[in-house]
């Protein structure tokens, strides 16, 4: 799914608990597994927003670190903020970015000194 439809499928998915019938709360519970940064951003943001409150929002981390994997919850503030996030729990995209620039520059290097020994 494409990363901006995964965003819109968190505000969806917000609007569904949110909704009301005849003025009441329909108090629905969705449970959804993802590995969607995007999906789990998005949510952060509309809890920081105001847009749901954070005591609907229940996030948990499968861990499978030990012999039985258990579900260690995620812990959200009123700002977003996941305050006992996983390291490397999802992938580190500036970095990516700047090792692939630093690789660039390591070829056209190469390259350019490669030129300049074919011309001596």
């Amino acid at each position: 799914m494409h990363p901006s439809a995964q965003s819109a499928l968190a505000d969806v998915m917000i609007d569904v608990i949110n909704s009301k019938e005849n003025g009441a709360d329909r108090n629905i519970q969705l449970i959804i597994e993802t590995h969607s940064e995007h999906f789990l951003r998005r949510l952060q943001r509309r809890i920081a927003e105001d847009a749901v409150p954070k005591e609907k929002v229940s996030a948990y981390f499968a861990n499978i670190a030990r012999t039985s994997a258990t579900l260690e919850p995620l812990q959200i503030d009123m700002l977003g903020n996941i305050q006992n996030w996983l390291e490397n729990f999802f992938e580190d995209e500036m970095g990516d970015i700047l090792e692939q620039a630093k690789a660039a520059i390591k070829k056209r290097m190469q390259k350019s000194t490669e030129k300049s020994e074919a011309s001596e």
